[in-house]
């Protein structure tokens, strides 16, 4: 009886040794496919598109100065938005140099010759804070989310600082803390929406409303897309101002149902 009490209590420690070794394995093999499932299951988000691409039209003759109006948006379903005194003022006689007397007051289209070649808009003659928008007259865009941006080509002259400026699909204005400074060329600059946190903007004085803090709009239906120095500039020359060659959107379509 002793030498079967041996086999019997080997036997059983061997069954014992044998379930828990195939409840191990299972539980392995079980869990891997979960974790495998939510990631292969897992819902991708797509990059967005390139929402719009915003060069102006070339302006021609020998003073190639235009003031910028909806003529110069190259694109037919972008509608250009002035907001603030800086725009308002076409026509203002205040400039020593009769010859820029009729800018005076006004964003302006020019263009950039050798070795550049490209047009600009210029807030050198601008008198008060401006704000530039556009809005796609068919689509709102939603900016919501990791991967969308907001990108240019300019040049700061001075303080000027160029900063991303949003109308959301409720009627609201917000202007971005990501700002493009001085730099002694042209270049490109690409903001993460992400990343940036919002002021509201009055659109009348294109001023920020500090006081209300830092806001969180919802991106997901956006009105409007642009940009802002919250300045005015100077003229002639450079001394204070920006210029914008293009500015590009990435962000995904969201189709307008009626809305304006």
């Amino acid at each position: 009886m002793h030498g079967q009490g041996r086999i019997y209590i080997a036997t059983l420690l061997a069954l014992l040794l044998t379930v828990s070794i195939a409840s191990t394995v299972y539980a392995q093999q079980a869990g891997r496919p979960a974790a495998e499932g939510a990631a292969q299951g897992g819902k991708v988000v797509p990059r967005p598109p390139v929402f719009f691409h915003e060069a102006w039209k070339k302006p021609e003759g020998p003073d190639p100065r235009r003031i910028l109006g909806q003529e110069w948006v190259s694109s037919p379903n972008l509608e250009l938005k002035l907001y603030g005194p800086g725009t308002k003022g076409k026509g203002k006689d205040n400039q020593d140099d009769p010859r820029l007397a009729p800018f005076a007051g006004s964003m302006i289209v020019n263009v950039q010759g050798e070795p550049n070649n490209f047009n600009f808009i210029w807030d050198g003659f601008t008198e008060g804070n401006w704000a530039l928008t556009l809005k796609d007259k068919s689509r709102f865009v939603n900016l919501a989310g990791p991967l969308t941006k907001i990108r240019w080509m300019s040049s700061q002259c001075g303080f000027h600082q160029l900063r991303p400026v949003v109308k959301t699909a409720d009627g609201k204005y917000y202007v971005g803390d990501k700002a493009d400074g001085l730099t002694a060329d042209f270049h490109e600059t690409e903001i993460g929406v992400a990343d940036v946190r919002w002021l509201e903007l009055n659109p009348m004085t294109a001023t920020e409303l500090g006081l209300k803090g830092w806001q969180n709009p919802d991106l997901s239906k956006v009105d409007e897309v642009g940009f802002t120095a919250l300045s005015r500039g100077t003229s002639p020359g450079c001394n204070a101002s920006t210029r914008v060659v293009w500015i590009e959107v990435v962000g995904y379509p969201v189709p307008r149902t009626g809305t304006n």
